[in-house]
């Protein structure tokens, strides 16, 4: 079973004038699109899509058969270069360092974000050390609270000549 139409073929062809690096982009990219649309067989519809998408970020622009002329394009190490790339070479070069320039500013806000998130996390455990601390004073203060109320409960009981009897405590060995 073939992957490509005999159509999709032909264009191939036809486009990359049987330069085998740009073969293989469009291959490539071809197959992509394919498995992306969940293709079984690649049309020529894939392969047109393929050579528009790259065409219009000019990736194969201005390949024409003058810059062909006493290229071995049998090498694969022969790149064409059409000779209107020098302009598209300097914007991609000035694209690329807005690029540095954008990524630089995200890292310094990325480590702005880390630091502040040290800085709001210190807080947090000095406020959670603030709470436990209020919390141990609190239950402290309820306990002298209860004494206090146990206290004087056994006064009031003993002013009005109540018989109590203490609770007896015991211990794990079992002696009193």
């Amino acid at each position: 079973m073939d992957l490509f139409t005999d159509e999709a073929i032909g264009i191939i062809s036809q486009y990359s004038k049987g330069i085998p690096r740009i073969i293989n982009i469009l291959c490539d990219t071809a197959l992509v699109y394919g498995y992306a649309d969940n293709l079984k067989i690649i049309e020529k519809e894939v392969v047109e899509n393929v050579i528009q998408e790259r065409e219009s970020t000019g990736v194969f622009s201005g390949i024409s058969e003058e810059n062909l002329d006493g290229l071995d394009l049998s090498d694969p190490n022969v790149i064409p270069v059409p000779s209107s790339w020098q302009s598209q070479f300097d914007t991609v070069v000035n694209r690329l360092e807005g690029l540095e320039n954008r990524l630089n500013h995200i890292e310094k806000q990325i480590d702005n974000i880390k630091n502040y998130r040290d800085e709001r996390d210190v807080i947090v455990v000095d406020l959670f050390k603030m709470l436990k601390e209020n919390m141990e004073n609190r239950l402290k203060t309820l306990l002298e609270i209860v004494r206090l109320q146990k206290k004087e409960t056994l006064r009031i009981k003993q002013s009005n000549g109540e018989n109590f009897e203490k609770p007896k405590r015991f211990s794990m060995t079992g002696k009193i």
